[in-house]
C-alpha cells in the first residue's frame, strides 16, 4: 500500500512541477494577477505533493519524518490560494488583495504552529499516519473546509453569472477540476482525519493531479490562462529532461567502460549533455518536431487566416467573396451546414432581420430570412459568438420553440457576428460537425471571429465599389458614347477588347481584383482620343510624322482624365502604358520587358489583335484567324509578351467562334462579359 502511496505523490509532485515550469518560463510580467494566484496554487501544491512524497520515504525514520508531518501543514497555501484567486474573480479590487493577503498571514501562522504542542502534539507514526493533534487543530481544519467550500462558492456563482459564451467554455473545464480538487482536499484533509482516517490523506494528491491534467488541457485546448503555450512547453521540456536523462546514462556507461573514474565520467557526460542541448543542431530538430505536433492545428489556422487575409482584400465581387468564406469554413472545420446572413430590411421598419446570401449543405430551406430577434439582440449588443449549447439555458419556457425552429432551419450550433465599427453588416451560422468528430473549441472560435471581423471590412468594401462601380458605369457610357461619335470604327471595338483582355486575364490565373482593373482598363483603353483631331481619327492611308505624333498622345490623355478619379488610379496606369512594346519600341516611355505593367501587356495584346480582325481605313482588308495567329507569332518576344502570346493562341485555338468577324457570337459573349 505505502508503494502506491508513493507512485500517487511522485506523479502529484512531477505534474504540479511541470505546471510551475511552464508558468515561469513565460513573461511573468504580464501575466494577470488571476494567473498569478493559479501559479501559487501550483507551486504551493507542488511543494506540499513534494514534502508529502519525502514523508512516506522517511516513514521509517522517526527524525525525518516527524519534520516533514508537521511540515504537511504547508497545505494551508494551497487553501489560500484558491481563496486569493476566487476572490479576484468576484471583487477585482483590493478588498480580493487585502482578503487575500489576510489568508497567507492565517495559514504562515498555522504551518508555524505545527511545530509545536498547539498544532500537534506528538507523532505516533508515519505509515499510518497517526498524530496526537493539538489545541488548534481542529480550529485548523474547520479553517480549511470554510475556506475551500467558500471559495468554491465564489467559483461556481462567477462562472454562472458571466454573459459571454466564449470566457464561460473557457472557465467551464477550470470550474470542474478546481471543484474536484477541492472536494478531495475537504474530504481528506479536513473531514476524514476528524473521523480517524488519517492514512487517507496520502490519497489527497489525487486531487493535485486531476486538477493539473484539466487545467493543462483547458489551458491547451481553450487557453483559459494567458500562457501562451503551455502544454507545448511541458511536453517540450519534459523531452528534453527524459532524452537529457537518457543520454546521459549512455555517456556516463560509456566512460566506466573506458576505464575513467566515476568522478571524471559524470564531468564528462555532463559537459557533453550541456554541449548537446545547448549547440547541438538536434535539440532544436527535436523541437520542432514537437511544434509541428503540438502546434499544428494553430499553424494550420494561422496558415488559413494568413490566406483568407489576402483573398478577402482581392476579391471585390460580394457573391465571390462569400463563396470562398464558405469553402473556406467548411475546408478547415467540416461543417456540414454554413449560412452567411447579410443585413436586410424587414416590413416592419424598427426590426432588423438578415437575408441568406450564401449557404452550404442547408437543403430545402423555407425561409431564407433569420428572424430571431433576442439571438440579434444579443449579437448586436455583445458582439461576441452566440454558442447555442450555453446561452439555450438562458431562454423562457415560452421562447424555446421558436428558437429550437429558427435554428434547425440553418443548423446553427454556433452564431458568430459580423461587425463592422458598431454596425451588425451580418450572421454567420454553423452546425458543430467537425472533421476531427469534436465540438467547437476556443481555438476555432477565435479564428472565426478573427475571419468574421476581416469579412466585415470586405463585405463594407464590397458594397462600396458596387456603389463606385455603378456610378462609374455611368460615367465610361457617357464617355464611350462621345468617343465613338467621333470615330464610328471604334463602335465595338472597346467591347471586343473587354472581352480579349477578360479572357486572358481568366486564362493566366489572375486575381479578381485584377480581372476589374484590366475590364475598365480596356473599356476606356481609346479614352483620350477624345483629345485628337476627327480628320485624324478617320484619315484613310499613311499618317504623316506631326498626325502619329498627335496619335500617340492618347494613352497620356487617356490616363490624366481617368487619374482625375482616384478610384481609377489603377485603371490609369494600365492605360498610360497599353501602347507600350515588348522590345521598348513602343510609347510614351519606352518601357521594356518586365517594366511594363502585366495588365498593359494584356491590353495591348488585345487591343492588337481585334484592330487585325476589324476593319480600319489605314488597311486594305480584315485579316483571317489564321493570319492573325501568324502575326502574333511573329511578334512574339518583339511587340508582345512571349508568354502571352502562347496563352492568347491557345484561346484562338480553344474558342475560334468568339474570334470570328460575325455580330452574333460577339454579342452573346459581349453580355457574358459584362456582367462578369
Amino acid at each position: 500500500m505505502i508503494n502506491l502511496f508513493k507512485l500517487i505523490n511522485i506523479v502529484s509532485t512531477f505534474l504540479c512541477l511541470f505546471l510551475c515550469i511552464s508558468f515561469l518560463k513565460s513573461n511573468i510580467r504580464s501575466i494577470s494577477k488571476y494567473t498569478l494566484s493559479i501559479f501559487f496554487i501550483s507551486f504551493s501544491s507542488f511543494i506540499w505533493s513534494l514534502n508529502m512524497t519525502i514523508q512516506l520515504f522517511f516513514a521509517h525514520n522517526p527524525q525525518i519524518g516527524n519534520f516533514f508531518v508537521r511540515f504537511n501543514w504547508v497545505g494551508a497555501f494551497i487553501v489560500s490560494s484558491y481563496t486569493f484567486s476566487s476572490l479576484i474573480l468576484v471583487l477585482k479590487n483590493k478588498v480580493a488583495d487585502i482578503i487575500g493577503i489576510i489568508q497567507y498571514i492565517i495559514a504562515g501562522v498555522f504551518l508555524i504552529l505545527a511545530f509545536t504542542k498547539f498544532g500537534i502534539k506528538e507523532i505516533v507514526s508515519i505509515f499510518p499516519l497517526k498524530r496526537i493533534p493539538g489545541e488548534i487543530a481542529s480550529l485548523f481544519r474547520f479553517w480549511i473546509i470554510i475556506s475551500i467550500v467558500y471559495s468554491l462558492y465564489l467559483s461556481i456563482t462567477h462562472h454562472f453569472s458571466l454573459t459571454d459564451g466564449v470566457e464561460k467554455l473557457k472557465n467551464k473545464y477550470y470550474i470542474f477540476s478546481i471543484t474536484m480538487y477541492a472536494i478531495f482536499g475537504t474530504i481528506f484533509v479536513g473531514i476524514l482525519p476528524l473521523l480517524g482516517y488519517e492514512n487517507l490523506i496520502y490519497l489527497t494528491p489525487l486531487g493535485a493531479a486531476f486538477w493539473v491534467l484539466c487545467l493543462s488541457y483547458s489551458v491547451q485546448k481553450y487557453r483559459i490562462l494567458n500562457i501562451e503555450i503551455f502544454f507545448y512547453n511541458v511536453v517540450r521540456y519534459s523531452t528534453f529532461i527524459i532524452l537529457g536523462i537518457i543520454f546521459n546514462y549512455i555517456f556516463f556507461q560509456l566512460f566506466l567502460w573506458l576505464k575513467f573514474s566515476y568522478i571524471i565520467s559524470s564531468t564528462f557526460s555532463i559537459i557533453l549533455i550541456s554541449v548537446l542541448y545547448f549547440f547541438s543542431p538536434l535539440i532544436g530538430k527535436i523541437d520542432e518536431v514537437i511544434k509541428l505536433n503540438i502546434l499544428k492545428e494553430r499553424k494550420s489556422y494561422q496558415k488559413l487566416l494568413d490566406s483568407t487575409s489576402k483573398a478577402l482584400v482581392e476579391i471585390l465581387d460580394l457573391d465571390n467573396l462569400l463563396k470562398y468564406v464558405v469553402n473556406q469554413l467548411n475546408s478547415l472545420l467540416g461543417v456540414s451546414k454554413i449560412a452567411i446572413f447579410l443585413k436586410d430590411k424587414d416590413e416592419k421598419k424598427d426590426n432588423s432581420v438578415y437575408r441568406l446570401a450564401m449557404g452550404y449543405g442547408l437543403g430545402n430551406i423555407t425561409t431564407v430570412y433569420f428572424r430571431n430577434q433576442k439571438i440579434i439582440k444579443w449579437l448586436y449588443n455583445t458582439k461576441e459568438p452566440f454558442l447555442v449549447d450555453l446561452e439555450y439555458s438562458s431562454l423562457a419556457k415560452e421562447e424555446i420553440r421558436e428558437f429550437v425552429n429558427d435554428l434547425q432551419l440553418f443548423g446553427a450550433i454556433l452564431i458568430i457576428p459580423i461587425v463592422y465599427k458598431d454596425d451588425l453588416l451580418g450572421i454567420i451560422t454553423l452546425d458543430q460537425k467537425k472533421i476531427d468528430g469534436n465540438i467547437f473549441d476556443i481555438e476555432d472560435i477565435e479564428i472565426l471571429k478573427k475571419m468574421a471581423d476581416q469579412l466585415a471590412v470586405a463585405v463594407k468594401n464590397s458594397l462600396i465599389y458596387k456603389e463606385l462601380d455603378n456610378a462609374y458605369i455611368q460615367i465610361t457610357r457617357a464617355l464611350l458614347l462621345t468617343l465613338e461619335s467621333k470615330d464610328e470604327y471604334l463602335i465595338g471595338h472597346t467591347d471586343k477588347v473587354t472581352i480579349y483582355a477578360i479572357m486572358l486575364a481568366k486564362k493566366i490565373g489572375l486575381s479578381e481584383k485584377d480581372i476589374y482593373v484590366i475590364k475598365h482598363a480596356a473599356t476606356l483603353h481609346d479614352l483620350g482620343k477624345v483629345g485628337i483631331h476627327d480628320y485624324i481619327l478617320s484619315k484613310p492611308g499613311s499618317l504623316t510624322k506631326e498626325e502619329w505624333t498627335e496619335i500617340k498622345q492618347h494613352p497620356i490623355k487617356g490616363a490624366k482624365i481617368l487619374k482625375s478619379l482616384s478610384f481609377l488610379d489603377e485603371v490609369a496606369e494600365v492605360v498610360l502604358y497599353h501602347h507600350e512594346h515588348y522590345d521598348g519600341s513602343g510609347y510614351p516611355a519606352g518601357l521594356k520587358g518586365e517594366e511594363i505593367p502585366l495588365l498593359s501587356r494584356i491590353l495591348t495584346l488585345a487591343d492588337a489583335v481585334d484592330s487585325m480582325l476589324s476593319e480600319r481605313p489605314y488597311k486594305e482588308r480584315v485579316m483571317t484567324i489564321k493570319e492573325v495567329i501568324e502575326e502574333l507569332k511573329l511578334q512574339k518576344g518583339k511587340h508582345f509578351d512571349p508568354y502571352l502570346v502562347d496563352r492568347f493562341i491557345e484561346l484562338i485555338e480553344e474558342h475560334s467562334e468568339i474570334f470570328e468577324p460575325k455580330k452574333e457570337y460577339y454579342e452573346k459573349h459581349r453580355d457574358i462579359n459584362r456582367n462578369n
